[in-house]
């Protein structure tokens, strides 16, 4: 169950997220955390994913870090054919930037963007992230499973896994033939998810990081086979025969 908490300032959030009620323990996990011990860390995190202080996320933030003067790599500013191609150009997380502030154990869960689109996360500062992926090509059976662990949410929203609130440990999905690839994110480092790639992961500590969405040609057909959920309002739709229709190249005359 996610619960939202009053606002609080970057201060407020790190003092907390440092607290001992929020950070690691016992002192093998704090030794593990200092030598980047990050299978060990793993470990902890699963093992505890249901036990202890839940952990507070500050996500979905409107704003920025990147310098507005900064013109390469600025995820506030990345003008690809997304942001060419659509008129409304204030859709927060998708084409401007989102921040997140995060915690030891605070996670995201198992996802894929709105209207399939790609995505680009950057860590500013503080822990690494950990992630997880699967290829696009396995999305229909990493949904299957899904359907079969979560039934109930399933019924109430087809789409339940948009939500981003649901967790799936990768030992489940490669049970079941489903291959994972993980990789830990540190400060000053980009991750990229692909169209209809699910992903997820967690916190490895306090941190800031900032994400946004944006599409390239290849995306287009995963962008015109995507369905949406229809249980939350700020769902992102594009409708894809104008998208085309904008980007298609001028007929030559004869």
């Amino acid at each position: 169950m996610l619960l939202e908490r009053k606002a609080q300032t970057v201060r407020e959030f790190k003092e907390m997220a440092e607290s001992e009620k929020h950070s690691h323990s016992p002192q093998s996990l704090r030794d593990d955390v200092m030598a980047k011990n990050y299978e060990a860390i793993e470990n902890s995190f699963w093992k505890n994913l249901s036990y202890g202080e839940p952990p507070c996320y500050g996500a979905d933030m409107n704003g920025s870090l990147f310098p507005k003067d900064m013109n390469t790599w600025n995820l506030d500013q990345l003008d690809t054919m997304l942001h060419r191609m659509i008129n409304e150009r204030e859709i927060p997380g998708v084409l401007s930037g989102y921040l997140y502030f995060g915690m030891w154990r605070a996670f995201f869960g198992i996802h894929v963007e709105d209207m399939n689109l790609l995505s680009i996360n950057y860590v500013h500062f503080g822990a690494p992230k950990h992630w997880y992926a699967t290829s696009p090509h396995r999305a229909g059976r990493v949904e299957s499973l899904a359907q079969g662990q979560y039934p109930l949410l399933h019924r109430e929203c087809s789409e339940f896994l948009r939500h981003k609130n649901t967790m799936i440990a990768p030992t489940v999905l490669m049970r079941e033939s489903i291959a994972v690839s993980h990789t830990v994110q540190e400060a000053g480092q980009f991750v990229i998810t692909f169209p209809h790639g699910y992903h997820w992961g967690f916190n490895q500590g306090f941190n800031c990081a900032e994400a946004t969405n944006f599409a390239n040609e290849d995306w287009i057909p995963w962008g015109e086979k995507a369905n949406y959920c229809r249980c939350q309002e700020d769902t992102v739709r594009i409708h894809m025969e104008t998208l085309n229709h904008r980007y298609a190249p001028p007929t030559p005359s004869p």
